[in-house]
C-alpha cells in the first residue's frame, strides 16, 4: 500500500519496466555514494524511506505506524527513524507514548545505519555527499550524524517492516535459501553460506555485544595483526 512513487536505483542500464516504479540509472563511474546522492537529487518528498536489495520484505507492511511515524518527525523534527530494532542498552529514553520508539544515541557506532529506514532526504542527502564505497559510507553515518546534528530514533518493533536479511559475501544466508524454497521464489544460482560461516557470524555478533571492551580491542587488534580490515577503525 506504497502510497508515493518508488525508485530503484542501478549502476547499469535496464530494458525493465515496473508499474509505478522509476528505475534510476546512476552514471558511468559513480562509486556507491554517488549514486545513491545522484538519486536524492530527483526526490521531491521531504522523507524518504530507504532500504537495500538484500533485505527481502515477508510480510505486509504496516503503512499506519510509517504514517504515524511521518507525523512524529515533523512534530519533532526527527531526521532518521531506523525500523529495525538494537539492544536497549544501546539506545536513549522511550519517545514519548510510543512503547516501540527509543532515542538513539547518535555518536554510537552503526546507531545510524542502511537496514529499512525512514529518513529526511536532506539528511541523507548531506550523509552520502562525498566519494565512499557502501562499507565505507555505512561507517561514514556517524559522523554525518554528528556533523549534520541529527535527532534519530529506533524502532524496536520489527513487524513493522518484516523482512528477511538475504546475502553475506555473495552467498546466500541459510535461513534466506530455505524461505526461498519454501516458498518457490529464487531460482538464481548463487551459492549458501556454510553452517561453519554463519557460525562464526553468530559467535562474533554475540562477543561484540556481551565481551568487556578490553577482550573485544585484544581481539580487534589480534585480526588486525593478522590482516583483517576494519573499515570502523577509518577516519570520515
Amino acid at each position: 500500500d506504497h502510497p508515493s512513487i518508488v525508485f530503484i536505483i542501478t549502476d547499469k542500464p535496464t530494458q525493465k519496466q515496473y508499474e509505478n516504479i522509476e528505475i534510476i540509472v546512476a552514471p558511468q563511474g559513480y562509486e556507491w555514494s554517488e549514486r545513491l546522492n545522484y538519486a536524492l537529487g530527483l526526490v521531491k518528498t521531504k522523507y524518504v524511506f530507504f532500504t537495500l536489495d538484500d533485505y527481502f520484505l515477508i510480510n505486509k507492511v504496516k503503512v499506519d505506524k510509517i504514517t504515524d511515524y511521518l507525523s512524529l518527525m515533523d512534530k519533532r523534527d526527527v531526521d532518521y527513524i531506523r525500523i529495525f530494532k538494537r539492544r536497549k542498552k544501546f539506545t536513549e529514553g522511550r519517545v514519548e507514548n510510543y512503547t516501540e520508539l527509543r532515542w538513539l544515541p547518535e555518536n554510537s557506532d552503526y546507531a545510524i545505519n542502511f537496514y529499512p529506514g525512514i529518513w529526511k532526504t536532506n539528511f541523507l542527502k548531506f550523509a552520502s555527499r562525498e566519494r565512499r564505497t557502501a562499507w565505507q559510507q555505512e561507517v561514514s553515518l556517524k559522523k554525518a550524524g554528528l556533523e549534520y546534528g541529527a535527532k534519530c530514533m529506533v524502532c524496536m518493533d520489527d513487524t513493522v517492516y518484516e523482512f528477511l536479511d538475504v546475502v553475506r559475501k555473495g552467498k546466500l544466508l541459510r535461513k534466506a535459501n530455505s524461505y526461498f524454497k519454501t516458498h518457490d521464489i529464487y531460482h538464481g544460482n548463487r551459492g549458501v553460506n556454510s553452517w561453519f560461516y554463519e557460525t562464526k557470524l553468530k559467535v562474533l555478533d554475540i562477543g561484540g555485544l556481551y565481551a568487556p571492551r578490553w577482550m573485544f580491542k585484544l581481539a580487534k587488534r589480534i585480526m588486525n595483526s593478522l590482516g583483517h580490515h576494519y573499515f570502523s577503525d577509518e577516519d570520515f
